[in-house]
């Protein structure tokens, strides 16, 4: 029995030399990687699995690796030179700068509080449309209806019309799907010219 028990305690302490020897070939190894190291990126050698500084699987050190990571990120992701601050460039390549983008706002901010301007309105003649208008509105109105139409062969039109604060001045111009473009005005009256072809 006490063979059997010195011969498992020499089998125990035989495998644990052999764990110890690895542990102590890892540590080795570690070490070695680490040689020389002075706290600085560049005294740790590292692998460069995809290339980055040239071959794949290349020894390196972690200080040039970061290198060129940092230089694919500020000089080739997007250099400075292709960042525009202008809205006229066409060439590919170039990023719109943060400043143009808040002008370009602005302008669709001033564009969109234009339209406040701009009215919609429904009748069934071109005299209603000019009598149901506010002045110092653009009027864009669906007239059906003949009544004071540039032409009678057709009965609906879409008419976009102006008129200023005492109704003297103003213009209407009314387009129809079959009968072309016509256009007529007022020039301190009361009256309207004639409608005139356009199209």
């Amino acid at each position: 029995m006490q063979l059997r028990q010195l011969t498992q305690k020499a089998s125990e302490a035989s495998s644990s030399a052999s764990a110890a020897a690895s542990d102590a070939n890892e540590v080795k190894e570690l070490i070695k990687g680490l040689g020389g190291f002075d706290g600085k990126a560049s005294s740790v050698s590292a692998v460069d699995p995809l290339g980055l500084l040239g071959t794949e699987n290349a020894t390196s050190t972690v200080q040039a690796l970061i290198d060129v990571i940092a230089d694919k990120v500020l000089n080739q992701l997007l250099s400075r030179s292709n960042v525009v601050n202008n809205a006229l460039t066409t060439e590919e390549g170039y990023a719109l700068d943060a400043r143009m983008g808040k002008s370009l706002q602005d302008q669709i901010t001033a564009q969109n509080s234009n339209l406040g301007n701009i009215r919609y309105a429904s009748t069934s003649g071109f005299g209603d449309a000019w009598q149901a208008a506010e002045s110092g509105y653009m009027y864009f109105i669906d007239v059906y209806g003949t009544d004071d139409a540039p032409i009678t062969d057709t009965n609906h039109w879409f008419v976009q019309q102006w008129k200023n604060d005492n109704g003297l001045y103003g213009w209407q111009i009314a387009w129809s799907f079959t009968a072309g473009i016509y256009k007529r005005q007022r020039a301190n009256s009361n009256a309207w010219s004639n409608w005139a072809s356009i199209s």
